[in-house]
């Protein structure tokens, strides 16, 4: 069983930071033609009742602005050292609005 966590989107470098994710507020409900976006999502496997970072090479994403739309793999990054929320296997994409 898979489960997707920690869903994030900005424009390009306007990410949060903040220490807790969750004192970010909502993502932006609103993008304009060639903005550049960020995307992340955490994926989580449930193995043997505990829940472990999900590591493959083929996630995929889809992301429509009335016409055209993106359908493209996402890539995964480490990153060690980093608070508990950010251990998850994150995914992510960086593209320019349509």
């Amino acid at each position: 069983m898979l489960r997707a966590v920690n869903l994030r989107h900005n424009k390009k470098g306007e990410a949060c930071k903040e220490a807790n994710i969750d004192d970010c507020g909502p993502n932006p409900e609103n993008y304009k033609i060639e903005d550049n976006v960020e995307f992340y999502i955490n994926i989580e496997q449930l193995t043997e009742g505990e829940w472990h970072p999900y590591v493959a090479d083929d996630i995929q994403m889809q992301f429509r602005m009335l016409d055209p739309y993106y359908q493209v793999i996402l890539e995964r990054v480490e990153r060690p050292g980093t608070p508990e929320y950010e251990k998850m296997s994150t995914y992510t994409y960086a593209f320019r609005t349509p």
